[in-house]
């Protein structure tokens, strides 16, 4: 199987890549590997950027332009990739166009370059959990999936492997939805409320950068939106082509949903029920309404009933995503470090009848508390630990909620520290508790992303277990 050459509208063209975290990294590779060698910008220093530096300079970058001012004077090159932390319209990026340069990114390459069918992720939760289910009922029915997009690979590292005959399962995030001009096959909502108001300018900027999961699809295309949530359903007024649903209250007319204790499906060659709720190993009633996305979309790829049934048995969960840790001293711990909003958290809360005690807070998205704030009032939670700076407003919404309804205040314990964090929770829990980090935050500040907050958590839960 021949590569993929580079694109003609790249070829011979001044290329750079505004940013090399996780993703820019891996367009730098991709486009040295198919001829052209960009140059790199990044607010990062060479000593900040440590081994990626390193690396791309061996690969044969050579100009680098570093520093706050990284965005400054992009007007002399003819394409930009854009990382999806920077908004395209960045007034920098603006001049650039101006000028005559094409603003792209990782992901509008790569569905442009596909040669399979792609299943698109996206929602404010749930969408992890529902990739992940969809590549594992590919692979149970013996498919050749790819997971990538915000989870698994960045998707250009395996776009030279892919044949017509594989699978794409992306989840996708409204900064890399934001200015897709191609939607992909088969497109999945899982839900859609605020968030990223830290880097969108307003709730309907936020959903109007989703829209383009469904608004270029075709005849031949599928949409699965949640029945359930006003926000997805919204989405059928753009969708290109058809509309199938999923529902954890009703019956659907095309598309999956739970009928009494069962999923069960009403699409294409599938019809009839998949398996029993409490087949499902992944904790809480939102992995159920995942979990029938999933089997919607599995089921437009025409993946029968049995290897739907076979993956929502064995499957597990994502890293980081309502994960069971282990138990120590009577005390089950949970790692849900990828919640990084109320919304997120506020199911991972639903899915515990034990007494809770709770990880909460980090670097704010601009976002509001008060849901969660009662939510935690209205559940049996024993205590919580915050981490600022978000941990001090989280616990002000808290204090008001409860002023407000007349109960009190689920003692609170801030951490000065990110090594108090899983000590405190400790000394907070008794037997037969639950401890959850759960943050409604981002990780910035203490950690760098969720994962390295994910990995720090469980590294001290699993010591807890050598005292």
């Amino acid at each position: 199987m021949a590569a993929p050459t580079l694109p003609k509208e790249l070829a011979g063209k001044r290329i750079a890549v505004l940013g090399v975290g996780r993703e820019g990294a891996s367009t730098v590779r991709w486009l040295v590997r198919h001829g052209a060698i960009p140059a790199v910008c990044d607010r990062m220093n060479q000593q900040e950027l440590g081994k990626t530096y390193g690396e791309l300079s061996k690969l044969g970058v050579a100009e680098w332009r570093l520093g706050a001012d990284y965005l400054e004077s992009l007007t002399d090159f003819d394409v930009l990739f854009r990382t999806p932390l920077l908004p395209t319209t960045d007034p920098r990026l603006e001049q650039a166009r101006k000028a005559g340069g094409t603003v792209t990114s990782q992901t509008k390459l790569f569905f442009a370059l596909c040669p399979a069918p792609i299943v698109g992720i996206t929602g404010t939760k749930g969408k992890g959990t529902t990739a992940g289910l969809i590549h594992s009922m590919l692979e149970a029915d013996g498919r050749r999936s790819f997971l990538g997009g915000n989870i698994g690979k960045p998707m250009l590292e395996f776009l030279d492997d892919l044949t017509a005959a594989s699978v794409v399962v992306l989840e996708l995030s409204s900064f890399q939805l934001e200015d897709l001009e191609q939607s992909p096959h088969v497109a999945v909502v899982t839900n859609l409320t605020a968030d990223h108001l830290d880097r969108h300018e307003s709730v309907e900027e936020y959903r109007a950068a989703k829209r383009s999961i469904v608004a270029f699809q075709g005849a031949d295309d599928l949409a699965i939106l949640n029945e359930d949530d006003r926000g997805a359903k919204a989405l059928a007024e753009f969708a290109g082509g058809p509309v199938a649903w999923f529902s954890t209250r009703r019956p659907v007319s095309t598309g999956a949903f739970l009928d009494g204790d069962r999923l069960s499906m009403k699409l294409g060659q599938e019809e009839g029920p998949v398996c029993a709720a409490e087949e499902l190993i992944i904790p809480g009633p939102h992995n159920l309404a995942n979990a029938l996305a999933a089997a919607a979309a599995a089921a437009a790829l025409d993946v029968p009933r049995a290897a739907m049934r076979t993956a929502l048995r064995e499957y597990r969960g994502l890293p980081y995503h309502l994960e069971f840790i282990g138990e120590h001293g009577g005390v089950r711990y949970f790692n849900d470090s990828y919640a990084t909003n109320q919304t997120a958290t506020i199911p991972a809360i639903e899915s515990f009848e034990a007494p809770l005690v709770l990880i909460l807070g980090g670097q704010g998205k601009g976002l509001e508390y008060g849901d969660l704030a009662r939510k935690i009032l209205e559940r049996n939670v024993r205590g919580i630990v915050t981490i600022p700076p978000e941990g001090k407003q989280i616990e002000a919404a808290i204090t008001a909620a409860a002023k407000a309804v007349g109960r009190p205040v689920p003692e609170i314990r801030p951490a000065s520290g990110k090594e108090e964090i899983v000590p405190l929770a400790t000394d907070l829990a008794r037997p037969g508790d639950v401890v959850l980090l759960s943050p409604a935050a981002t990780s910035f500040g203490w950690f760098e992303s969720y994962t390295k907050r994910g990995e720090f958590f469980t590294g001290q839960v699993n010591a807890l277990g050598e005292a």
